[in-house]
């Protein structure tokens, strides 16, 4: 009984003696070169504890000899950094930095330009993105500043560099820059016709259709006002005309008619709406006949504003008949 008591005791003694050591952290600076191999052995042991614990944070490195151990990478932990890595030729680093209200993966370049991935837990850039092959999106994009796409054949997967949307219903031409839409064009705004003539190759605001083009349409104006100059202008238009009846009153509206009057038995006076630019027009006034009874009609004043005639029977005496008025000239 007393040789197992000697016993315990001394080995007591060395297991208190070794317990900071076994349990401590790592330190470099043991076993010291002025201690003894045999009392090295626990230092040796606690350091080897220590890396081995560390080995095993994040990686297949358990601690016991029947236990994995290929080191392989289970989690990237990264400790935050206030500030991007040091910069240095031939190096870049990988890294957390403080983003405010949570750590955010990092790249400083060798330049010291640092380019962040992630904010507030969504894929992020703080750079221009490039995308250099076919990228598949199965959510929505959202672009607040635009997208600019360059010159290219792989531009959306084109070899014309075209921007197509759901197989052709709607296309922009890289080449030309012409913009195909398959199905309805609704615009609830207003199409500015300023912005888009001539040199556009849209609307012509041409009065006089000088251009006479096959594939471009001319403004409203435009139209207005050729139309009207042909009727304003042209001498082989008909400027006036007007049915009245015997008593001179006008049936329907005529054109270019101000009033039709009776001034007396067979005698009327037509005044246009629009004066011809002197005396110099044509007039041609048939009247209207129930029997074959002959009439005679004659101009008896001729004005720029207005024509003065009567109607007269076989007989020679004036009588009302209800007449037709055609003029033509220059106003």
């Amino acid at each position: 009984m007393k040789q197992a008591k000697r016993f315990t005791l001394p080995v007591i003694i060395v297991l208190v003696s070794w317990l900071p050591w076994l349990l401590g952290a790592f330190d470099k600076d043991k076993p010291a070169a002025s201690t003894s191999l045999r009392s090295s052995n626990p230092e040796i042991l606690a350091n080897w504890s220590q890396i081995q614990t560390a080995l095993n944070l994040d990686h297949e490195f358990a601690g016991t000899a029947s236990g994995t151990q290929t080191g392989k990478h289970e989690v990237l932990t990264m400790q935050e950094e206030s500030s991007a890595g040091a910069s240095s030729t031939n190096e870049g680093h990988f890294q957390t930095i403080d983003g405010g209200s949570q750590p955010e993966l990092a790249f400083t370049s060798e330049d010291g330009d640092e380019l962040q991935f992630t904010k507030d837990g969504d894929l992020y850039s703080s750079d221009n993105l490039q995308i250099a092959g076919t990228s598949t999106f199965t959510g929505a994009v959202t672009a607040n500043g635009g997208i600019t796409l360059g010159a290219g054949d792989d531009l959306i997967g084109s070899s014309t560099s075209d921007i197509t949307f759901n197989t052709n219903k709607f296309t922009v031409a890289g080449a030309t820059g012409n913009t195909i839409v398959a199905g309805t064009l609704d615009v609830t705004g207003n199409i500015d016709p300023t912005t888009y003539e001539t040199t556009n190759g849209g609307f012509l605001d041409e009065d006089a259709m000088g251009s006479d083009a096959a594939d471009k349409v001319a403004s409203q104006q435009s139209i207005k006002a050729y139309v009207d100059g042909l009727i304003t202008d042209s001498d082989a238009l008909c400027k006036a005309w007007v049915t009245h009846n015997s008593s001179g009153t006008i049936q329907g509206s005529g054109f270019n008619i101000t009033s039709t009057a009776q001034n007396d038995t067979g005698d009327y006076t037509v005044t246009w709406d629009t004066n011809f630019a002197d005396t110099n027009y044509a007039v041609s006034i048939n009247s209207h006949t129930t029997t074959d009874e002959g009439t005679f009609v004659s101009i008896k004043t001729k004005l720029a504003g207005s024509v003065r005639y009567t109607v007269t029977n076989r007989a020679g005496s004036n009588q009302d008949f209800a007449c037709d008025v055609i003029a033509f000239g220059t106003q």
